[in-house]
Parts: structure tokens; C-alpha cells; sequence
């Protein structure tokens, strides 16, 4: 038992019932789940296969973790190789243009932001 599943057209038994052998019924997937609601589609082997298969199967295994290596390249406060240097006067003028937009994004639409990427629609 669980080995496979029965078609409840015409009483064959399968790993999978698929939607092409419904076709032969000119039944889709849909129309046979509302015919049947407590058939199954997939046996209870098979099915326990698949969940095995994913609970093992990682597929970043061996990778680094792009996220991770990105929030590394982000450092911040004294970790930072330029924290206190003297900023020129380019980048003091690229902060106060970006401190404005922030002021302006608060005040007009009402977002606020609260980090990169992330913002807050109050």
C-alpha cells in the first residue's frame, strides 16, 4: 500500500498521475480534484522520496553566500578602512544632497528610510 496511486476513471495504479494520462479522460487537473477531492496524485513512496530529496538537496552547498559576502563588503563605524579620514569636499556635497532627498522624501510622500533599500510608507 502507498506504493502507487489509482486513477478513479479507469482503476489504473501509477507513481504519479499526470495530467496527460487525464487527458485521456478530457479531464484536467482541476476538473479531476473537484471530481475527486480525496484523490491523490503522487504515491505515498514517491512522495516521501521528494520530501527526502529536498530536506538533503541544498543548492548553495559548497557556494559562498552572496548575501553574506555582501553585508561583509558593507562595513561600518571604526571596521571601515576609512573611518577618520577627513572626507573631501565632493563627498561632504554628496551627503547633503542625499540628506535633502531624505528630508524631502519624509515631508512630500511621507516614506521614511530606515536603511539601504528600505523604506517605510507611514
Amino acid at each position: 500500500m502507498g506504493e502507487s496511486v489509482i486513477c478513479m476513471v479507469c482503476g489504473k495504479s501509477f507513481k504519479y498521475l499526470i495530467w496527460k494520462h487525464l487527458k485521456q479522460h478530457n479531464l484536467t487537473t482541476e476538473q479531476y480534484k473537484n471530481k475527486y477531492p480525496d484523490a491523490k496524485f503522487v504515491s505515498e513512496i514517491s512522495l516521501e522520496k521528494m520530501k527526502k530529496f529536498q530536506q538533503n538537496h541544498n543548492p548553495m552547498k559548497g557556494r559562498k553566500n552572496p548575501t553574506r559576502t555582501l553585508f561583509n563588503k558593507l562595513q561600518t563605524g571604526e571596521k571601515h578602512p576609512n573611518y577618520g579620514k577627513p572626507l573631501s569636499e565632493e563627498v561632504k556635497k554628496k551627503i547633503l544632497f542625499l540628506c535633502a532627498i531624505v528630508v524631502m522624501l519624509k515631508q512630500v510622500i511621507g516614506i521614511e528610510i530606515i536603511g539601504p533599500k528600505l523604506l517605510v510608507k507611514k
